[in-house]
């Protein structure tokens, strides 16, 4: 039963990434006020009470493996740290091949932590193994998509609608500097 819904993730996660290669996306950026209704607004719509449970989340990591990524398309917008769309989803540990729309990547290495994130999913850090300044935190939610990552001063949260069929619907870009909240950007997926 397992074997069976581990390929109907599998296929599901394809679908979706060329749902959304296939069509023509528009992204709309906008920068968010800071204020405390839009901030309260943001840890409703994720589920957390503040953003340092995602921040100062620790982990001990198991041995890594090289992973050779794929780039996003170009229709997707360019993200803090290049993130890859092949980490959209964690089933990128059993994959083997590109998303539509992707393009070559390079090879990264991958370490999955030992026990779960706030989002209730895995955790992995993905880094160059020889620059630090290359380093990633992904954080998984139970149903395998991708809810954030860190980026030195970035984080970033993603957010799915749909829960037989995901669909990314915004991305936000928060810039925190020494504990404080500097900006907020928000990018919404439009069909035309």
């Amino acid at each position: 039963m397992n074997l069976i819904h581990s390929k109907f993730l599998k296929l599901l996660f394809f679908i979706i990434l060329f749902i959304i290669f296939s069509q023509e996306i528009f992204s709309k950026e906008v920068k968010i006020n800071l204020n405390t209704k839009n901030i309260k607004k943001i840890y409703n719509m994720f589920g957390i009470n503040n953003f340092s449970k995602i921040i100062h989340f620790k982990t001990e990591f198991n041995n890594g493996i090289n992973y050779q990524y794929f780039n996003c398309g170009s229709e997707f917008p360019s993200l803090p740290g290049n993130f890859p769309c092949s980490f959209l989803s964690d089933d990128f540990f059993s994959m083997d091949t590109p998303a539509m729309g992707s393009s070559p990547g390079g090879t990264v290495f991958i370490k999955k932590g030992s026990i779960v994130g706030p989002f209730g999913g895995s955790v992995i850090e993905v880094s160059s193994e020889e620059d630090d300044e290359f380093k990633l935190k992904l954080f998984y939610s139970k149903d395998k998509f991708i809810k954030s990552y860190i980026f030195n001063d970035h984080l970033v949260l993603f957010r799915w609608i749909g829960k037989e069929n995901k669909s990314l619907t915004e991305i936000y870009i928060l810039v925190i500097k020494k504990e404080e909240l500097t900006s907020i950007r928000r990018i919404r997926f439009d069909e035309e």
